[in-house]
């Protein structure tokens, strides 16, 4: 354990000593062009001045989403997205000319060392929702571009109507948390959403995201606007694997258990009892047919499947009985195809 502390410690100062020899050193005037540049950058350079501040213009940020992964989390309707925020502004004070620092016409600095817009999300909730440092890309026009990934929390619509085959409709409403559109105009960039590389969700399917900007004009304002960019996730549940696992078994046990199923089997033995009773000849139509089956083999295993093999040792036998035997009477033929057709009957009935 006393290891393992000596090298956190040292990781710890190492990362500090690093830090503070990247720093820029407003007091020297460094040789590398790229020092150089971010001397002559950020030593007058305040990161709590809002990009032409002094301005009446509003500093227009250009905002596009990459969803990475989603979840959707049922118990507290709830949407998880982890995505990139790209936000691309203008910053007349990153204005040089490339020719004066070796040709360089970009430098990357950390997004906490800089100006960023506040972009919060106002439906979620505060503690999940956070985006890390990570470099800006700053070029000699003054265009600035971060990608920060952030993970954001928010309230859903949830609805399960029609549970299992249920959708889920979740907002993000997105705006400036201190600052006016006056002073932050946010805007959709061009192709304002992207989900070509999001992680599959096994439990949810991405149906569509759309975005839609809300000027944010109210009564009590008539002077200011609080303008939002909303977005709005449509999801699907995966029903599959609920289909085999519930519904296929919850319709089985409801035929099993059914009153339906119950005055079935009793309107077939009233059936199968009045057809054994019968002494009638049967009717031509059903004889040959009834003849067709109880000959072959499957009729006999279906009604009696003792009978296949007795009916193997008799064959022998039959020839040799036969002028012992007195011919059955035709009533006690018809019986037995009655009875056929009633056993026929309720095998059926037992399969189905």
């Amino acid at each position: 354990m006393k290891l393992v502390s000596k090298i956190i410690l040292l990781l710890g100062a190492l990362s500090v000593v690093v830090k503070f020899s990247l720093a820029v050193d407003c007091e020297k005037t460094p040789k590398n062009n790229e020092l150089r540049l971010k001397k002559d950058m950020l030593c007058t350079y305040d990161k709590s001045v809002r990009p032409n501040g002094g301005s009446k213009n509003a500093t227009i940020v250009k905002v596009k989403m990459v969803v990475k992964s989603y979840d959707y989390v049922e118990y507290n309707n709830h949407i998880n997205v982890f995505v990139w925020m790209v936000m691309a502004w203008t910053d007349d004070h990153f204005k040089w000319d490339p020719r004066e620092y070796g040709n360089l016409k970009t430098f990357y600095e950390m997004s906490d060392q800089i100006w960023m817009p506040d972009l919060s999300l106002y439906n979620g909730e505060i503690q999940e929702n956070s985006c890390e440092t990570t470099n800006c890309v700053i070029s000699s026009t003054g265009s600035v571009i971060c990608v920060p990934p952030c993970k954001y929390s928010g309230h859903c619509a949830g609805s399960f109507t029609r549970w299992p085959y249920d959708r889920q409709n979740c907002t993000l409403n997105f705006g400036a948390w201190i600052n006016t559109g006056e002073e932050i105009n946010f805007v959709p960039a061009k192709n304002s959403v992207e989900t070509t590389d999001s992680l599959l969700n096994h439990e949810w399917k991405l149906v569509s995201i759309s975005m839609k900007k809300h000027d944010g004009s109210y009564a009590c304002c008539p002077n200011q606007t609080f303008p939002s960019l909303r977005y709005n996730f449509i999801l699907e549940r995966h029903a599959s694997i609920f289909t085999v696992y519930l519904l296929i078994p919850t319709i089985v046990l409801f035929y099993r258990d059914s009153t339906a199923i119950i005055g079935i089997l009793a309107l077939n033995t009233i059936i199968v009892r009045i057809l054994m009773g019968l002494e009638c000849d049967v009717p031509h139509w059903l004889s040959s047919p009834v003849d067709m089956v109880k000959d072959s083999a499957a009729g006999k295993f279906v009604v009696d499947p003792s009978k296949i093999k007795m009916e193997k040792m008799e064959e022998g036998a039959e020839d040799d009985t036969a002028i012992l035997v007195e011919p059955k009477a035709n009533d006690h033929k018809n019986t037995t195809k009655w009875n056929f057709v009633a056993s026929l009957i309720d095998r059926l009935v037992l399969i189905i």
